[in-house]
């Protein structure tokens, strides 16, 4: 049986680490709801952009073809989020399995770090802001669309976790590129210069509204992940130390009941001797 000094310094890493994790569930409740509120905000807007694309035509089409897809996982910067990361290169994996030759882009510090740890080959790495920014995601956005128009990549897509709510996060695709657009004729609109040129604007951008969108969904499910795994962990810290102090209670209440017996024992035994 653990001695009571063993029991104590049980007590005081639970206590530690309960007080960590507690700490850790603020953090991420607050990165969530404020992530959460720009992308509610936001939202509107880029689903604007998307029906945009209605009237827009695919500036690449009639580029030259590599033959090649390339796959972009989006992991956390971190663990401590429960399953989240694991679940979702599972998923990546097996996405991976079935493809020749892809082109792979690791984004998130965990991610990245895992495939080195791995020795698995990446053709490209980003990491992200907890609270990613509009720069960055336009950043981002450019080198994507650039890949595809250069022909480096036939196809674009964007392996994730679907935000569901606060609990549920699905691993899913998202295909980028080529943009699902078509060409609905629009004759009250007047291009200047010309179509060409407005349709090429309005499809990078559209496309970096849309890519934006997906990021702070990523960083919305990341947060709400950590959050709940961290509630989880800080719920599990405190019933553990309540149990630790109970067992260290008894084991001090048996000690002083072994002396008050032992005593007894003992003034009984001289008094039988005299």
């Amino acid at each position: 049986m653990p001695a009571l000094r063993d029991i104590k310094n049980h007590i005081k890493s639970v206590t530690a680490t309960g007080k960590l994790a507690d700490a850790m569930k603020s953090i991420s409740t607050a990165k969530y709801y404020r992530t959460s509120s720009v992308y509610k905000s936001f939202l509107p807007y880029a689903q604007r952009c998307t029906e945009m694309f209605q009237t827009i035509k695919d500036p690449y089409d009639g580029r030259s073809n590599s033959g090649r897809k390339c796959f972009v996982a989006l992991t956390g910067n971190r663990g401590l989020c429960g399953g989240y990361n694991m679940t979702l290169m599972s998923f990546f994996e097996n996405i991976l399995a079935e493809e020749n030759n892809p082109l792979i882009i690791v984004c998130g510090k965990w991610g990245i770090e895992y495939f080195r740890t791995n020795n698995l080959m990446t053709d490209n790495r980003f990491v992200f802001s907890d609270i990613p920014e509009y720069a960055e995601s336009a950043s981002f956005a450019s080198y994507l669309i650039n890949l595809y128009s250069s022909g480096q990549a036939d196809e674009i897509v964007l392996v994730y976790q679907k935000f569901k709510n606060i609990l549920t996060q699905v691993p899913d695709t998202e295909p980028l590129l080529p943009a699902k657009s078509g060409e609905k004729k629009n004759t009250e609109v007047i291009y200047y210069p010309d179509r060409e040129v407005v349709d090429k604007a309005l499809y990078e951008l559209c496309l970096k509204n849309k890519i934006y969108s997906l990021l702070l969904e990523w960083a919305s499910g990341v947060h709400a992940a950590t959050m709940m795994s961290m509630r989880t962990a800080s719920d599990n810290a405190v019933k553990l130390k309540a149990e630790l102090e109970l067992n260290l209670n008894r084991r001090r209440q048996s000690q002083v009941t072994s002396g008050v017996m032992e005593t007894a024992g003992s003034n009984e035994t001289e008094e039988e001797k005299k």
